[in-house]
């Protein structure tokens, strides 16, 4: 696992201490605005990106997308250029690139040795060996993918300055 997650246990805490509901609680009043620039942030980089070997998530026009992550899929089928050559460039020129969901979940760690080590599964629940689970389109968007900054307090100069390092590696 070379990205951004690598899950060990399956596990689950939705537990919060008052001060992080308080921060939460202030937060909110601001995820209006936040919510409008990292929309205003992704759409630019889909118009300006848009004549690159470039795949995006398509969202449906009746979905208001929260634009958490940009992650693009590079075309193979029209480019030489890797995921792993457009984030070293990228980092080179000091711009945050990773591959986020480099790794299916299947494919995690924990998935792998769910039925050694998951409780439910000491508790007789048998489940799918994911070892086993090949699913091509998930691998290659895995594979092929890489994440830039969307987040709502870049400047219009940052956004200019992402596209163009973008356009420069994948222009070669």
């Amino acid at each position: 696992v070379s990205g951004g997650y690598a899950h060990y246990r399956i596990g689950y805490n939705f537990r919060a201490p008052d001060y992080s509901a308080a921060i939460g609680l202030a937060q909110l009043k601001k995820l209006p605005d936040f919510l409008s620039n990292r929309k205003y942030n992704a759409e630019f980089y889909r118009k300006e990106l848009r004549d690159l070997p470039l795949k995006f998530q398509e969202i449906p026009s009746n979905v208001e997308h929260g634009n958490y992550i940009f992650a693009p899929v590079i075309d193979t089928s029209k480019t030489k250029f890797t995921a792993q050559e457009v984030i070293k460039h990228l980092r080179s020129n000091k711009i945050m690139a990773r591959p986020i969901y480099d790794t299916p979940v299947y494919k995690q760690p924990a998935y792998l040795t769910i039925n050694k080590n998951w409780r439910w599964a000491k508790a007789g629940i048998k489940y799918p060996d994911y070892s086993k689970i090949h699913n091509p389109v998930t691998e290659k968007i895995a594979k092929n993918h890489f994440e830039i900054p969307v987040h709502p307090g870049l400047s219009q100069m940052d956004l200019e300055r992402v596209v163009k390092q973008v356009k420069t590696i994948m222009t070669k």
